[in-house]
């Protein structure tokens, strides 16, 4: 919404970030009042992780702008997608300078909305120690009591704020809920994730399929996420909390998530400080002690009577394993044709904790992983259905079509699919015209705005 422009400072000899009202959105009272507001929150916080506005005014033609501080440097997005992941340590320490940004702005009254990538902006300060920023609060908004959710869309079919790195509450999943600051949490927390290994916590081939993967799946486990990188079992536990899909289990504030990610800091701290003995140089290296010779296989001649008891009571039980396995395998087979799922998948559990290696198990537990993929598709394309249901009640029809597409994939034979492309349809005939009114609505405002009273 707004042209950004670098400056020099004439007196001062300062760079400054100078934003301006678009031109096309200056006679739009809702524009001006969202500018305004970025700029009113924007003086209510000062803290050295958040950019600072220094002014803001009017232009002789009557357009706002906003003089903010100019911070040189790069955003995370960028350094990610150049470097690669940040080392565990560089990561925790920039993350508590965030969240510590993110608490000041919080402890306002606001929530930031648009927690991403190229929304945190690193630089180095006079002493060569990084330093992250928060920058752009065009999208945050004062935490009101009874206000309507904070999910919308544009003029242009644009959701406010990236839907890459929103929470589920924000995606409008629960009708009604209100944002608060564990949204922004959530938000950090997939920032956090991408610096740590490089990569988002969920696969997908398309970007619907990302978006709606976090509405129903958990976030892949940092361990092992990407080769290259060895992420402790401690930080990945302190990552994935703040990414609950239910915000009742994430951290309830920044401060909590910045005391779990000191605890990690801490412990890495130690693990790399600790001196390790090396032993001296002079000091011959001790021999290795000769391996024993295996035994020699003796005969069953040469068994005792002792022994050959003992051997045939061996060879007697793995037979009753085996018949006993048989059997087991054969009740797992029937349930599972029976379509007891539950008690076909104990039985195979209680199969391989007996004999791990028993003939049949590993096709038993193959139809019980596609007999599950099918289930938790079938679940995937309800929980899908219902999101798409809550769309299109409210008209947000981008959404909307990134739903219908996500069911699809799930689902091609889907039995309403013919009545919600037609309703999908029906939307996009009902928007088109809507913006065929703005265009023309906006184009009078124009024209009054010249005293052009024909026009």
């Amino acid at each position: 919404m707004g042209e950004v422009h670098l400056g020099r400072h004439l007196h001062l000899q300062e760079l400054r970030v100078i934003k301006i009202l678009r031109q096309d959105l200056a006679a739009d009272p809702s524009a001006q009042a969202r500018f305004l507001r970025e700029a009113r929150l924007a003086t209510q916080i000062k803290h050295p992780n958040v950019a600072i506005l220094y002014d803001f005014s009017r232009l002789p033609d009557g357009s706002f702008y906003m003089v903010w501080e100019h911070i040189e440097g790069q955003d995370v997005g960028e350094l990610v997608r150049e470097r690669g992941p940040f080392a565990p340590a560089l990561a925790i320490q920039l993350g508590i300078q965030a969240l510590r940004g993110l608490e000041a702005i919080h402890a306002t009254g606001v929530i930031h909305r648009d927690v991403s990538p190229d929304n945190l902006m690193i630089t180095v300060d006079r002493r060569g120690q990084s330093r992250m920023k928060i920058i752009d609060l065009g999208l945050a908004k004062n935490l009101e009591v009874g206000a309507a959710p904070n999910f919308e869309i544009t003029q242009v079919g644009m959701f406010m704020g990236k839907l890459q790195y929103c929470s589920p509450e924000q995606a409008g999943t629960v009708s009604g809920e209100i944002l608060d600051r564990r949204s922004d949490i959530y938000s950090f927390g997939l920032v956090l994730y991408e610096m740590l290994v490089g990569m988002p916590p969920f696969d997908s081939e398309t970007q619907h399929g990302f978006i709606f993967k976090r509405l129903s799946e958990d976030p892949l486990p940092l361990v092992g996420r990407n080769p290259r990188v060895e992420i402790p079992v401690e930080l990945d536990r302190v990552v994935r909390r703040a990414l609950e899909r239910d915000r009742e289990r994430r951290y309830p504030d920044a401060l909590t998530f910045i005391e779990a990610l000191e605890k990690v800091g801490k412990a890495l701290h130690a693990v790399g400080t600790q001196e390790v003995p090396i032993q001296g140089t002079d000091a011959p290296a001790p021999r290795p002690a000769p391996s024993p010779a295996p035994p020699r296989q003796r005969s069953s001649s040469e068994l005792s009577r002792a022994e050959r008891l003992d051997l045939l009571a061996q060879i007697d039980r793995a037979a009753k394993r085996h018949q006993e396995g048989s059997q087991v395998l054969s009740r797992a087979e029937a349930a599972l044709a029976a379509g007891r799922v539950g008690e076909a998948r104990d039985l195979a559990q209680q199969l391989e904790a007996a004999n791990p290696r028993a003939q049949g198990l590993e096709a038993l537990k193959r139809k019980l992983a596609e007999i599950a993929a099918a289930e938790d598709r079938r679940r995937r394309a309800a929980e899908t259905e219902t999101v798409l249901a809550g769309y299109l009640k409210k008209r947000q029809l981008p959404l909307a079509r990134l739903a219908l597409e996500t069911l699809l994939e799930l689902d091609p034979e889907h039995p309403k699919r013919a009545d919600l492309e037609a309703a999908l349809a029906a939307m996009a005939r009902e928007k088109e015209g809507e913006k065929g009114v703005e265009r023309t609505l906006a184009a009078g405002r124009k024209a009054l705005a010249e005293r052009d009273v024909r026009a």
